[in-house]
């Protein structure tokens, strides 16, 4: 169940990381990928907060954990 939540998670911090090392594009750094630790975390807080709700009830759905009715009776 976790997996797609995990991928939007992970899609979103590495395009947030691929954008903070276009910034550097044309400067002399050496190395651009590298942040520190609270940039980091920050990048995935807003990465969660951008995960949709249908995208974890999607999950969900597709999970074995619990049945799909018991789903829908959660979710609405």
């Amino acid at each position: 169940m976790d997996q797609g939540i995990i991928y939007c998670v992970k899609r979103e911090v590495l395009t947030q990381k691929m954008m903070h090392a276009l910034g550097y594009i044309g400067e002399s750094c050496d190395d651009a990928y590298a942040v520190d630790l609270l940039t980091a975390m920050k990048w995935c807080e807003s990465a969660w907060d951008n995960v949709s709700a249908s995208t974890i009830q999607k999950c969900w759905l597709h999970s074995t954990l619990i049945s799909k009715s018991s789903v829908s009776f959660i979710l609405n």
